[in-house]
């Protein structure tokens, strides 16, 4: 392993990808030669994703969409249903699979949440949550639209609302409160809402 990080140059700026990563050995291996390198594999095996390396078990990557629509300047939220946030507003969103990027897991996860949509005038990353270990990632993307919708809501939620900017429903899902409360994501959003035509 030493002579394979030597010969590629990785150091602690890199970046790896291990396409058939099996159960996470070499990136276990890689992981403990450069601690600070970024280190990912992919494998269609579900076999070894479920018996890897514990250290190396894949990285949580979800998303969620903050719809945006500019003729009423509101938003939308949906109220969860699943044991752990019942009765909570969120986002549409959910986690990745396999090879799909943030994003493209995101255009999935809203067509099973709301059906089909009105064409996406503007998508703008507003954040990237990490958690402290690293293994935690969630992408919020404000996706502005030219009029509101009536969702499709699938079994994941029992109802939507349609709000103005700082007139959040009551009960929103933890991590989304903590975002539309952080100072800095308030003050990015409202200059791009500004922006918005």
């Amino acid at each position: 392993m030493p002579t394979f990080v030597e010969y590629w140059n990785l150091n602690s700026n890199s970046s790896v990808l291990d396409v058939g990563c099996g159960k996470g050995f070499m990136m276990h291996d890689l992981s403990l030669l450069i601690p600070d390198a970024e280190i990912v594999g992919i494998d269609v095996s579900s076999y070894a994703k479920e018996k890897a390396i514990e250290t190396m078990k894949e990285n949580i990557i979800c998303s969620g969409a903050l719809f945006y629509c500019t003729s009423t300047k509101r938003f939308l939220f949906l109220q969860r249903t699943d044991a752990k946030t019942r009765g909570t507003w969120g986002l549409t969103g959910g986690q990745a699979r396999y090879t799909e990027s943030a994003f493209e897991g995101l255009k999935r996860e809203i067509e099973e949440e709301v059906g089909s949509t009105p064409a996406f005038k503007k998508v703008i990353p507003l954040e990237l949550f990490t958690s402290n270990d690293q293994k935690f990632f969630f992408h919020t993307y404000l996706i502005a639209i030219d009029s509101e919708f009536i969702p499709k809501l699938n079994k994941e939620h029992s109802g939507y609302c349609w709000t103005a900017f700082e007139c959040w429903p009551k009960n929103l899902h933890g991590g989304l409160k903590n975002t539309l409360n952080n100072k800095s994501i308030k003050g990015k959003l409202q200059t791009v809402l500004d922006l918005i035509v």
